[in-house]
């Protein structure tokens, strides 16, 4: 991925943050962010466009941009295909993992299911998109193992418990 990036031009930083932006705020753009690597230098990046593929949007909301939860109306944008449905609607925020074959040196092992999970084996449903890596390793992207909303709602919490949950799905296949 570092290759395909800096190939195209990107700067590819690791073991650094987001920290700081500094907007211009009568031309309505970005003019530079300022970063945070691991020893905790500090430096000054300006560039014509940022991409923020955070999933919390901290450039966008620290730049003063507009942030929704959920769809839009179709008055809000003027878009035809926007839902006009009430409330918070969510994709669901299972987390994906990956299965490897046992290497020749490594005994069969069947990991317990996790003592924390919150629901019960017949509580998730073994619906599952299962794709082939090249190398023969397969992706398992469970399906609602925890919805958008109830990933909301449990903020900060909600990665721990959706793991546990995917450990415990492991046990339905």
């Amino acid at each position: 991925m570092r290759q395909l990036l800096t190939s195209a031009g990107c700067d590819v930083r690791l073991e650094t943050r987001f920290v700081e932006v500094d907007v211009d705020r009568v031309g309505r753009r970005v003019r530079a962010i300022i970063t945070q690597d691991a020893t905790g230098q500090r430096q000054r990046l300006e560039a014509d466009q940022f991409i923020d593929a955070t999933a919390d949007i901290y450039l966008a909301r620290q730049a003063g941009c507009q942030s929704r939860v959920g769809p839009e109306s179709h008055a809000e944008y003027d878009e035809p295909s926007a839902s006009d449905a009430e409330g918070v609607v969510l994709n669901n925020a299972s987390p994906c993992y990956r299965v490897s074959p046992l290497r020749e040196s490594e005994a069969p092992e069947i990991e317990p299911l996790p003592e924390r999970a919150d629901v019960g084996l017949d509580d998730l449903r073994p619906v599952t998109s299962i794709r082939t890596y090249p190398n023969g390793d397969l992706n398992m992207n469970p399906l609602h193992l925890m919805t958008g909303v109830e990933a909301l709602r449990l903020d900060s919490e909600a990665r721990d418990i959706a793991f546990l949950r995917a450990r415990a799905h492991w046990h339905l296949l």
